[in-house]
């Protein structure tokens, strides 16, 4: 069943609520700290002691131990620069250390290791990163070479030939198409020209690409949305709509009963499980429970899910409809919040135009 609280906070309460929230700031610190102290005692113990240490007298196994000193031994976990990006589970920051140094930087850069990740959420990115590596043609964990370029002689319109590109494998055409416009682009930053295949700009094959990419977001979304609203009933649902709809309308308040009572879902009613909260924490609390009604949507709950269905839209649309998808994106593009911002960038990447 899914539990709501019964009565709005107390002042006790909310003390709590701000005790734990600052304990929870504090928890990658302390994380860290246990991992330092494990690394300290292992330098410093003979070997059976520091055995029996790890083995019968903490609060954990002894193969937990040898995780927290494997990130307390990763330089760059504990570099207090990268403090503000990590997750405060040591699940999710002993994952990370299996990324090689180039995959772990360009993460951070590119806002793909952010607070709210879980471990299966880096175990993605570690996947991610192997593919990506693998695909390149290099193995994971190995050293990039660097690119040597040949120049060949001009051509007759005194162009010369500088890379060529090659796939050992069919692309979808709406990767040829995503390949073409980032060719496009860094071409355009260092005044070279590139020569593309035809068929892969012409109008049919981007109708066929948006078709093909409108499916796999599709087939993302409805298994999305399969993860919102778990174990809540109806009643429930319809309460936190009615909450929200008086929120959002200037507290436009349900009838009031003849003898001045309220109806139960009316948010003057004492009785009602939200009376008191605030629309900001309800908001909060949907975010948190991954609860979707006309008022909690994709971009109030789920961000990533919002972008995903802005790009589904965009391949759905008519062109009019489909600028305005752009505009939104670019406007989204330059959120301050980094993750948000990188979200949207990589969905402006993928529109096929």
């Amino acid at each position: 069943m899914f539990m709501t609280p019964t009565q709005a906070l107390s002042q006790d309460a909310r003390e709590y609520a701000r005790e734990i929230k600052d304990t929870w700031q504090e928890a990658l610190g302390s994380i860290l700290e246990v991992c330092r102290l494990l690394v300290e005692a292992k330098e410093t113990l003979e070997a059976a002691d520091y055995n029996t240490l790890i083995n019968a007298h903490l609060p954990f196994s002894r193969r937990t131990a040898e995780r927290l000193t494997r990130i307390g031994v990763d330089k760059r976990l504990t570099s207090k620069k990268h403090r503000k990006v990590l997750p405060p589970h040591w699940g999710s920051l002993y994952e990370l250390t299996q990324l090689d140094d180039e995959a772990f930087d360009a993460s951070v850069d590119n806002g793909e290791i952010f607070p709210d990740m879980e471990r299966r959420d880096v175990t993605v990115l570690i996947q991610q990163k192997k593919t990506e590596r693998t695909a390149d043609g290099v193995a994971a964990g190995a050293p990039r070479k660097p690119t040597s370029f040949i120049v060949v002689e001009p051509d007759a319109r005194g162009r010369r030939r500088i890379a060529s590109i090659y796939a050992d494998k069919d692309l979808a055409k709406w990767q040829l198409l995503e390949l073409d416009k980032g060719l496009q682009r860094i071409c355009q930053k260092y005044g070279v020209e590139p020569e593309i295949a035809k068929s892969v700009g012409d109008e049919n094959e981007k109708r066929a690409a948006r078709h093909a990419l409108e499916k796999e977001v599709d087939a993302w979304l409805e298994k999305r949305k399969k993860s919102y609203n778990k174990g809540i009933d109806e009643n429930e649902l319809s309460l936190l709509r009615d909450v929200l709809y008086q929120h959002e309308n200037e507290k436009a308040f349900l009838n009031t009963n003849e003898d001045g009572t309220f109806d139960d879902n009316d948010i003057r009613n004492p009785d009602n499980p939200y009376f008191g909260w605030s629309k900001g924490e309800i908001y909060d609390y949907c975010r948190q429970h991954q609860i979707l009604t006309q008022y909690s949507n994709f971009e109030s709950i789920d961000f990533e899910a919002f972008i995903e269905s802005l790009v589904l839209a965009h391949c759905k649309g008519n062109p009019k409809q489909r600028e305005e998808v752009h505009r939104t994106l670019v406007r989204r593009s330059k959120s301050p919040k980094r993750r948000n911002a990188k979200l949207a960038q990589k969905a402006l990447a993928r529109l096929i135009v």
